[in-house]
């Protein structure tokens, strides 16, 4: 189930420091035939493959260091 307050609380902080996310507008737990489950709703977001190519992997390890650093 995670921890959505906390996951939303760093989302929020990501989005803040201007790195781009995919924010949680809202949650709500679920339980269906004995089991619990989540339920987030977050914008739509249009992804791409990611093809493996040293230029794909510099892009990623420069958004992480971004994303490091606003965690800082």
């Amino acid at each position: 189930m995670g921890h959505p307050e906390l996951e939303k609380g760093i989302i929020d902080h990501l989005a803040a420091a201007g790195l781009e996310v995919n924010p949680i507008e809202a949650f709500q737990f679920l339980k269906l035939n004995g089991q619990q489950f989540r339920l987030d709703v977050r914008p739509f977001l249009q992804g791409r493959h990611f093809n493996g190519s040293l230029e794909d992997l510099g892009r990623l390890a420069a958004h992480l260091r971004l994303v490091h650093g606003a965690l800082a």
